[in-house]
């Protein structure tokens, strides 16, 4: 916990808890349960510590999932340019 009166202890400690989240098997472990890498999240959130590149929340849900698809299709297909209105009629 952060100590009011002792801000050098205060900042060795955020130091060497930073030290210990960039050590990639504590990173390992963290990420590879849900509820270990939200409780991670909600304690630095809660010290109000900024969170590792990891440990940030990427995007969730039907658009994001829509859109790593099409980005997929596009890598597959780089040369197809379709969109919406791709059916050409001729009048």
């Amino acid at each position: 916990m952060l100590n009011a009166i002792d801000p050098a202890a205060d900042r060795l400690a955020i130091q060497s808890l930073k030290a210990r989240l960039s050590d990639s098997a504590v990173e390992e472990y963290l990420t590879g349960n849900g509820h270990r890498i939200a409780a991670t999240r909600f304690l630095l959130e809660a010290l109000q510590l900024p969170l590792p590149q990891w440990a940030e929340r990427g995007a969730s849900g039907r658009r994001a999932a829509q859109a790593a698809a099409l980005d997929r299709f596009k890598q597959d297909y780089p040369d197809e340019n379709l969109t919406r209105d791709y059916v050409r009629r001729d009048r």
